[in-house]
């Protein structure tokens, strides 16, 4: 069973099953991702990268051992500040999305110590970016 799982899981989700499971907290019966989900406590890493997803659920900052977090190559445009609840994320990659700002929930980010955030529409960098390592 993915729960009894003791090693690194690695999900990659469908934006539309992703985007509906979190913003509804339901899924199908027959997901092949729902145990992993609804586990959200033990996933480590996450690839969320060319789902095509407008938005990046407030879900994602339950996911507290989450280490590392792809989401490169979508079309996000904002990040939730529940993000910034991930305290052991070490790794975050928002590579290729359309991002105009981050958000100061960032600087919550103890762990960070690779941030990726080349071809984004970035003009600035707020000051929460200062507190990371």
């Amino acid at each position: 069973m993915i729960d009894r799982l003791k090693f690194t899981l690695k999900i990659t989700l469908i934006a539309l099953c992703m985007n509906s499971l979190l913003a509804s907290n339901s899924i199908a019966q027959k997901d092949p991702w729902r145990e992993a989900v609804r586990n959200y406590n033990t996933v480590t890493d996450l690839d969320l990268s060319n789902r095509k997803m407008t938005f990046l659920p407030k879900f994602i900052g339950r996911f507290k051992v989450l280490r590392k977090l792809y989401i490169k190559k979508n079309q996000l445009t904002t990040l939730p500040e529940e993000i910034g609840n991930l305290k052991v994320l070490y790794w975050l990659d928002l590579w290729n999305n359309k991002l105009t700002a981050l958000p100061k929930g960032i600087g919550g980010l103890k762990a960070l110590t690779s941030l990726g955030l080349g071809y984004n529409r970035l003009t600035a960098l707020n000051k929460e970016i200062g507190r990371l390592k």
